[in-house]
């Protein structure tokens, strides 16, 4: 084939995007992959940036995958405390997408054995996993506590309503309030002595 035959041009890599029939395709396959579902994809058909709302939507994703990158690049010969203190920096909060974090931390579990992944780094992820674990449970357990802390409470008043019962307690005066004095109980007077009667 000669030289002169073959064409080759260059187009930047963005040009996709930009005509609006280009868009809409580029929205089609989004919606028709799953990465986005019908309301994202209804915005997506007006929206004047694309890659914006898809950066958006997948914030949370790309948050834990930083975060797992972030400790498979630590130096696994570092002291246990740098290894602690590096972690903290990459540790899993509640603001995230604390489920996928956990299934890409164990799938990079499951890679580095395969790989050679140093000890130390994985067993920070197994952490990454446990504290992920613990922020998804947090509300439930809160929510217990709270729960456990009212039927406590709820126990106690029933204790303190069986002790104030008619004859057990009197009940406590009200603040600036006047109480008669209590009447003393009333004695039956003697009967009145008889006269005597004539003997027959």
């Amino acid at each position: 084939m000669a030289r002169d035959a073959i064409v080759m041009q260059v187009w930047p890599t963005n040009l996709l995007g930009r005509t609006p029939a280009a868009r809409l395709q580029m929205v089609n396959d989004l919606f028709n992959g799953g990465i986005i579902d019908r309301a994202l994809y209804l915005r997506l058909l007006d929206a004047p940036d694309v890659d914006a709302e898809t950066d958006l939507a997948t914030a949370m994703q790309e948050v834990a995958d930083e975060q797992i990158q972030a400790l498979l690049d630590l130096d696994a010969t570092l002291s246990p405390a740098k290894l602690r203190a590096a972690y903290a920096k990459s540790r899993p909060d509640a603001y995230q997408d604390l489920v996928y974090a956990m299934h890409r931390a164990q799938a990079h579990i499951c890679l580095g054995k395969l790989r050679g992944v140093p000890g130390p780094i994985l067993d920070l992820l197994r952490r990454f996993i446990e504290d992920a674990k613990t922020e998804l449970d947090r509300p439930t357990q809160e929510a217990a506590a709270k729960q456990a802390a009212a039927a406590e409470e709820a126990k106690l008043n029933a204790q303190r309503q069986a002790a104030g019962q008619p004859g057990n307690l009197a009940p406590a005066p009200i603040a600036g309030s006047e109480q008669a004095p209590a009447r003393p109980a009333q004695v039956a007077a003697p009967a009145a002595p008889t006269a005597p009667t004539a003997a027959a």
